[in-house]
């Protein structure tokens, strides 16, 4: 995912994309974990996805998802991906979850209960002859505009894909919105056998912790570097208060 910064703490680049938008040791960090990985899960798509199907021939499966359908269109269309180059393409598969319409970096506009005025009126008042107005409602109604009941769809994805392809996640790495509910939904995603070998990534921790610290309840932080975090599930979590704590943070963009 492509967030503001200076070129001072830029990585790697990547033609037609951008950078990874993280400082070099910190990708460093993420190579490393990701050398002993087998699966690799990715909450926002972007330089970094293509920079890690470059350079982790050995994954067996990378699965990237995002907010932005034109960004992972144009993500789709790299050039690394649309001409066979790089190893085992077929095993990459980038996903578009639809919460309705973002603004800047995936964050969801929420407009429901203008959406609903506007059918009314069309409805009741304007009736056949609405103009400009209604044409805006009918937008609403088709999605264009988000509704909050959509936006715990993007953190579940990481659920979705667990149960599609029938395994769990060496790695996931989080650098998009809810990431406090995409973190904790990839630990409800761990199962207990495979806490010694499951990570978790959340980039932007270090300066954001009053925000994603409830991660910290059912995780260990194993590593930090730069904003990097690492964590590895607990073996005592209790997935009722699990449960009950990823519903308190669906809702919650940051």
């Amino acid at each position: 995912m492509l967030l503001p910064g200076s070129a001072a703490t830029l990585s790697s680049h990547v033609e037609d994309v951008g950078q990874v938008m993280m400082r070099p040791e910190e990708e460093q960090l993420l190579f490393t974990y990701l050398g002993q990985a087998r699966t690799f899960f990715e909450f926002g798509v972007g330089a970094s996805t293509l920079q890690i199907a470059s350079r982790t021939p050995h994954l067996e499966r990378q699965v990237g998802v995002d907010l932005d359908k034109r960004w992972i269109d144009r993500v789709r269309k790299h050039t690394w991906l649309r001409n066979g180059s790089l190893p085992a393409t077929q095993r990459i598969k980038l996903l578009y979850v639809h919460i309705g319409k973002t603004s800047s970096f995936g964050y969801p506009v929420e407009n429901a209960s203008r959406c609903k005025r506007l059918e009314r009126f069309c409805r009741v008042v304007a009736g056949p002859e609405a103009g400009s107005e209604c044409n805006k409602s009918t937008q609403c109604m088709n999605g264009l505009v988000g509704r909050r009941n959509w936006w715990p769809a993007f953190s579940e994805a990481v659920l979705d894909a667990t149960k599609r392809y029938r395994h769990g996640w060496d790695a996931v790495l989080v650098d998009s919105r809810f990431r406090t509910a995409c973190a904790l939904k990839s630990f409800f995603a761990t199962r207990q056998e495979h806490i010694s070998r499951s990570v978790v990534m959340v980039h932007d921790y270090a300066r954001r912790k009053h925000l994603y610290g409830e991660i910290e309840r059912f995780a260990k932080l194993e590593v930090m570097t730069g904003s990097l975090a690492v964590f590895r599930k607990k073996h005592d979590v209790d997935p009722i208060i699990l449960q009950r704590t990823i519903r308190a943070y669906e809702y919650d963009p940051s």
